[in-house]
């Protein structure tokens, strides 16, 4: 994963993304283009509003809506972008327990999102990698932690977060892993086999 992101490069063989070297690529350019969901979300003392928008920068902002470096007040009266919010929480199967808080997208959910269950937290930290209409969504043990109920309603997230994009899906689960168009089986930091669900069954 951390190769993927350019967090290290490789010391033999390449990544390639569409047939061009990932060194050959600008790191801000790919981390622009992929989002990530992790087994431990990081959330912030914050709205889920500010949660599900953390990281947009100025170019999605200008090139989505029209907006040069706007404020935060601008960012949160404008009725496209809470739309957007809002049509990233229902994919992400969150729009039911959000309408549920005192304040709705406006709750504060505490240090590290310390007000919200495991599965809600996974729920927000989905919408928030959604917004970024990622060309490349990496699910990184997103469902490991949790209860079965919330497990079903992460993986139901994320199975219609991931439609019409490529994605990347690190699991031990083979539940969590069983529409993989192919799957990797590593031991050790060694791939062992390859192949559909079928195949390696």
């Amino acid at each position: 994963l951390q190769l993927i992101l350019r967090f290290y490069d490789v010391t033999s063989g390449q990544i390639l993304l569409d047939g061009v070297d990932i060194k050959d690529l600008d790191p801000r350019w790919i981390h622009r283009v992929m989002s990530v969901v992790q087994q431990d979300p990081c959330l912030f003392t914050c709205s889920i509003r500010e949660n599900v928008i953390y990281g947009l920068d100025n170019e999605y902002y200008k090139t989505r809506f029209g907006l040069d470096n706007p404020s935060y007040e601008e960012i949160e009266s404008n009725p496209l972008i809470d739309k957007e919010i809002d049509r990233c929480l229902e994919i992400a199967q969150a729009t039911k327990f959000v309408n549920e808080l005192p304040d709705k997208k406006d709750t504060l959910i505490g240090e590290k999102g310390s007000k919200l269950s495991g599965g809600q937290k996974q729920r927000i930290a989905i919408a928030r990698a959604i917004i970024r209409d990622p060309i490349l969504m990496i699910t990184d043990e997103a469902t490991s932690a949790l209860d079965a109920e919330n497990e079903n309603k992460v993986q139901k997230g994320l199975d219609l977060a991931m439609q019409g994009r490529t994605s990347i899906i690190i699991a031990h689960r083979l539940g969590t892993i069983s529409q993989a168009k192919r799957i990797y089986v590593f031991d050790s930091g060694e791939m062992l086999e390859f192949g559909s669900r079928e195949e390696l069954i």
